[in-house]
């Protein structure tokens, strides 16, 4: 993903953030009541992510094609738009998505310590 998005800063940014929440799942991993608090927002983050590699992946193919044969196409140009929507509009879910995994047990656990 990393060598294949290389041009694509926001992705590159969201590729570096999902390393950082991989290793701190990875730290946590015998914290069961942790990772139960994470579990939908780390697989909510990691598709997004896979998403976005596949928009960018679709965005470089248009690209090409349109280079080889620059005849104006409606479906090339719509890929290249669709990636660029998807750049804007949800690759930045992923930091939110990944900031619930690395901070949010925390809050469940303060509000069970509180309890006691």
């Amino acid at each position: 993903m990393y060598s294949e998005c290389a041009d694509n800063k926001e992705m590159i940014d969201v590729i570096n953030l999902a390393s950082e929440t991989l290793n701190f799942i990875l730290e946590n991993r015998d914290d069961q009541e942790m990772l139960s608090c994470v579990s939908f927002d780390y697989l909510m983050g990691f598709g997004y992510l896979v998403g976005g590699w596949l928009m960018h992946k679709a965005n470089l193919k248009a690209q090409e094609k349109l280079s080889t044969n620059p005849k104006d196409d409606p479906f090339l140009r719509g890929q290249i738009l669709s990636s660029e929507f998807y750049d804007l509009h949800i690759l930045p879910r992923i930091q939110t998505h990944f900031r619930i995994v690395m901070k949010g047990a925390n809050v469940i656990k303060l509000s069970n310590d509180s309890l006691i």
